[in-house]
């Protein structure tokens, strides 16, 4: 080991000049000089300043004072520069907050110009070094401000808005203008629409400006409205939005919508008690984080026992997502619900390993005899000849290229092997995948793109397929003939998908009853189609489209299981070669994985252990460490485990108890920009899971 593995910081000025006897040194010190500790820079500056003039050179090193000088020069010229570097921010740091100090005694005065002055037309105006350089004077002196801010000041504390309110209820005008009376609100009746337009502006042809305080109890009024008994709800659209001054993007609270406002209120209403207690509980929380709206928020992450925000955040990344992707592994979910490790016997002999691998149905759909729904992308035995035929005698016309880039070809070649092992796919799977054969080989890699492709990146989408837009299209004709159109529409899934959903078909009956236009219910995007919403309302498309993917998603994977003999070299080989999958699952998988689940919420032995496996060199050595690794690992399954369980139950308790933060996180965003009045479940999901229940006062 070097010695610029042992130091972590810039030398004593004594040990200089041993440094400088190579050229790496005086990188080194520079390099050391650059992070933020800079302990003993001006000492070393001036210790080097005389080495570069061949003073004070140890006599051990006399035959070396040439290299010792230059090297020394270069750390000379290189600390000068950091140093000046230094002494500006500071300039820069001091000559701001010498400003604002004059600033702040202005607004004490009652003089805002200064303070305006300073903020001046907002972040894009301030220059790239300023920008920083503003914001955090502005946050170091936040008390103060707030202090000296009343928070009706529409001149610092304000929104820019463009919002409106309008209901068709005229007759409820008197009402609406009598309760909106006190605040910064226009009420005005337009042909058949009551219109309340949100803030006034205070220069003619300027800008609508309203205060956080009006704003807030402008949207509770209109709440109180919408939510009152069914016979005397006066019901609102909203256009428009809102934009932060730059002080309140500073110093204000966070923006809550009207629809996080009315969920935080219904929650309020209602107890709820924590269900959380075993290892299928966390796994079905876990598999909630993959969901939308969940999958962007880290917050929803289950606390490691090192409560940082960053290791959340590589907790996160280290166990629910890989290679881009969040989502349980088929490797957790297997420590999570099968009990205790079953590597013992991989170290004292070679032992036939069963592995679990889960794939689309619809790529086993696409080898099936008996199924025909993906025919066209395809030749099959029994059509030869009418694909040979094709339209007007051009075959390559009518056999289409499937959606992933796998020809047809390929896709025959793959069918015919299929055939050959017996229409048994875990045997069709296990031979492409394993065997060394020409024939294997030559299809592998089309199997890859074919799984990978069914396994979501075009299916796991809101996107229909054109077998899916005929059966949609059919539909309305099935509703005005049947007796009964729900059970009419559920057998027609039924008969498509090989399942039925009776909530499916209300939401399909009620979405076809309402559309009110001629153009086509599916437009084409690529090789697939999207909804087209026009003639039916936003929320019961979204409604729809969201019920049917989760409709054909949830039971769109069947497990296959796998046969491997493995032994300890193999896992070693495996263990320093990982490359983790979501779907799967070896002896070297779980072991990665539960070694992960103990660093974030166990006890960290695993880990350090595995370091060592992988920084040892003598491969005896290696196979004798992973036996312990194993063995302690078998050990300490079940606390480890548990700990994961803890961790989800305190999450799913904090949710319980901070709803109202819970909520914003959810609020529906695009672009970066919070959509109004829309958001993703938090309390139903966790129901729906059975990992909270509502109680009542008395339970």
């Amino acid at each position: 080991m070097t010695w610029e593995n042992l130091l972590k910081a810039l030398p004593k000025p004594a040990n200089v000049a041993g440094l400088l006897t190579t050229d790496k040194g005086a990188d080194y010190i520079l390099g050391e000089a650059e992070k933020e500790d800079k302990t003993n820079i001006v000492s070393v500056k001036n210790k080097a300043t005389a080495l570069s003039q061949k003073k004070q050179i140890p006599k051990e090193f006399k035959n070396l004072e040439d290299t010792i000088a230059a090297e020394a020069l270069k750390v000379v010229e290189g600390l000068n520069k950091i140093l000046t570097a230094e002494s500006k921010k500071r300039q820069e740091k001091a000559t701001s907050e010498f400003k604002f100090d004059e600033i702040l005694a202005s607004l004490k005065e009652g003089d805002k110009t200064p303070l305006q002055k300073f903020v001046g037309k907002g972040f894009r105006t301030w220059a790239g070094k300023n920008r920083q350089r503003k914001m955090d004077v502005l946050l170091n002196n936040k008390a103060e401000l707030l202090e000296l801010i009343d928070d009706n000041d529409d001149d610092l504390l304000y929104y820019t808005t463009d919002k409106e309110y309008r209901t068709k209820q005229v007759g409820a005008m008197k009402e609406i203008q009598e309760a909106l009376k006190k605040y910064n609100v226009t009420v005005e009746k337009t042909g058949a629409e009551i219109v309340i337009t949100l803030g006034k502006a205070k220069v003619e042809d300027g800008p609508r400006i309203i205060t956080p305080a009006h704003l807030e109890q402008v949207k509770d009024i209109i709440n109180k409205f919408e939510q009152r008994e069914q016979g005397n709800q006066i019901k609102f659209t909203r256009t428009g939005g809102s934009s932060k001054s730059v002080l309140l993007k500073l110093l204000g609270k966070a923006d809550v919508s009207d629809r996080v406002q009315r969920e935080s209120e219904s929650l309020e209403e209602k107890n709820y008690t924590n269900k959380v207690e075993s290892e299928e509980d966390a796994l079905n929380y876990l598999k909630l984080l993959g969901g939308k709206g969940w999958r962007k928020k880290v917050e929803f992450m289950p606390t490691p026992k090192t409560k940082s925000k960053k290791a959340i955040e590589n907790a996160r990344k280290s166990l629910l997502l890989i290679k881009g992707k969040l989502g349980v592994s088929a490797t957790l979910e297997t420590i999570l619900t099968s009990g205790t490790l079953n590597l013992r016997n991989v170290i004292e002999r070679g032992e036939e390993i069963k592995t679990e691998r889960k794939v689309s149905s619809k790529l086993v759909a696409l080898f099936e005899k008996a199924k025909d729904k993906q025919s066209e992308f395809y030749t099959r035995e029994d059509r030869k000849e009418d694909y040979d035929r094709g339209k007007k005698g051009k075959r390559e016309q009518y056999i289409k290229s499937h959606p992933s880039g796998v020809s047809p070809e390929k896709i025959q070649e793959l069918r015919e092997i299929y055939r050959k092992r017996g229409e048994e796919f875990p045997k069709f799977y296990t031979y492409v995948m394993n065997s060394k054969s020409d024939e294997a080989r030559a299809v592998v890699e089309s199997l890859q793109t074919l799984e990978k492709y069914y396994q979501g990146e075009q299916q796991g989408t809101n996107l229909f397929t054109k077998e899916e837009v005929e059966l949609f299209e059919k539909l309305p004709e099935i509703i005005k003939t049947a007796r009964n159109d729900v059970a009419a529409v559920n057998n027609a899934l039924k008969e498509f998908y090989g399942k039925g959903n009776n909530r499916m078909a209300i939401s399909i009956v009620s979405l076809l009853e309402d559309r009110n236009t001629d153009e086509p219910m599916f437009k084409p995007v690529k090789d697939m189609y999207k909804f087209n919403h026009l003639g039916v309302s936003m929320e019961k498309a979204k409604v729809f489209v969201n019920q049917l993917k989760g409709f054909r998603d949830s039971e769109d994977e069947i497990d296959i299981s796998m046969v491997k003999t493995n032994t300890l070299q193999t896992l070693l080989d495996e263990f320093e070669e990982y490359d983790e999958n979501l779907h799967d699952v070896t002896p070297s998988s779980v072991l990665h994985t539960i070694i992960k689940l103990d660093f974030y919420y166990g006890t960290r032995t695993l880990n350090s252990m595995k370091n060592a496996i992988l920084d040892e060199e003598d491969e005896k050595k290696q196979l004798k460490m992973l036996k312990e690794l194993v063995q302690l690992a078998e050990k300490n399954q079940d606390d480890i485990v548990q700990g994961l369980v803890d961790a989800v139950k305190e999450k799913v308790q904090h949710i319980i108890d901070n709803t109202n933060i819970y909520i914003q996180l959810l609020q529906y965003e695009k672009k970066g920009e919070i959509i109004e009045d829309q958001m993703y479940q938090l309390m139903g999901r966790l129901e729906k899971k059975e990992l909270v229940e509502e109680t009542t006062d008395g339970n």
